[in-house]
């Protein structure tokens, strides 16, 4: 039901065929909207990411991203520190209690 309480009417997508409201300007399930004119997967626009291509008319792939030492070694330290942090914090806690 809309916020006024009236049920809206339910129609079929022109693409994909899923029920969508009425006044819907696109389609939850596939995605067409107006604006591609509810085309077909052939006929709708994909050329606004355009991708590389290699000379075999394949798509490029990234090389494989190498990890930055600095930043794993950062993470142990604060792992580490962490840990020292937390062991202080029980020997405190714990002289505090037989303290009492």
């Amino acid at each position: 039901m809309s916020p006024r309480g009236k049920a809206r009417e339910q129609v079929p997508c022109p693409h994909c065929g899923e029920y969508i409201p009425s006044d819907s300007s696109f389609c939850k399930h596939c995605g067409s909207d107006r604006e591609t004119g509810w085309a077909d997967d052939d006929e709708i626009a994909y050329q606004a990411v355009e991708l590389p291509e290699d000379e075999d008319g394949e798509f490029e792939q990234d090389a494989p991203r190498q990890s930055n030492p600095w930043i794993r070694r950062g993470a142990y330290l604060g792992l580490i520190a962490m840990a020292i942090l937390v062991g202080i914090l029980a020997i405190v806690f714990m002289a505090l209690t037989r303290g009492c």
